[in-house]
């Protein structure tokens, strides 16, 4: 008579992995339930629609094309995980003398970076106040898009002084007289 061996069933799961928004897929894998000492013929294939540019959010991948004619697999998908991207801005310190409009407030990139094509809208903000003295820079508006983790580090912004020269008019009276009103003039600088 006659004995017959059929494939045995394979469970191939493809592995579920996480990689940060803007960066190229890493190398996609499947793990299979092998007999001990058993292996792939031919190495199944990987792949995600997934692409650099793809939004934060969760991906199929599918797997195929694996072999071994003592099996016949068959296949669950996994999911590759797109996660936001960490980016730190730094306020950049300002002054401006009392009495003057505020000048643009800036910020620089200090760790991470954008993807080619993002960029940030909105601007940071200093705490409100006219008088001379320390104001903290914060976040404001400024913002990304929902692929990121934006931390912004506070700034200094300083309201200096103004500096102004007033000159004592020069005064006369007549012996035995009451002294006049003495009288002085802006000489240098202006009052707000």
């Amino acid at each position: 008579g006659g004995f017959t061996v059929p494939p045995r069933a394979l469970h191939v799961s493809a592995d579920s992995t996480t990689r940060t928004y803007g960066e190229p897929n890493p190398t996609l894998t499947a793990s299979a339930d092998f007999l001990a000492g058993d292996g792939w013929t031919v190495t199944p294939v990987c792949t995600s629609d997934a692409t650099s540019g793809s939004p934060v959010g969760g991906y199929p991948i599918a797997c195929s094309g694996g072999s071994n004619a003592n099996y016949a697999p068959g296949y669950t998908p996994g999911t590759l995980t797109v996660t936001r991207r960490a980016v730190t801005v730094t306020a950049s310190d300002g002054t401006k003398v009392y009495g003057e409009a505020d000048p643009a407030l800036g910020y620089a990139v200090t760790a991470g970076s954008l993807v080619a094509g993002d960029g940030f809208t909105g601007t940071p903000v200093r705490v409100a106040g006219e008088n001379a003295g320390r104001y903290e820079i914060t976040q404001g508006t400024l913002a990304l898009s929902s692929d990121y983790t934006l931390t912004v580090v506070a700034g200094g912004f300083t309201v200096t002084r103004r500096a102004v020269t007033v000159t004592a008019s020069d005064g006369t009276k007549v012996y035995g007289e009451a002294d006049p009103a003495l009288g002085y003039a802006v000489t240098a600088g202006s009052l707000v």
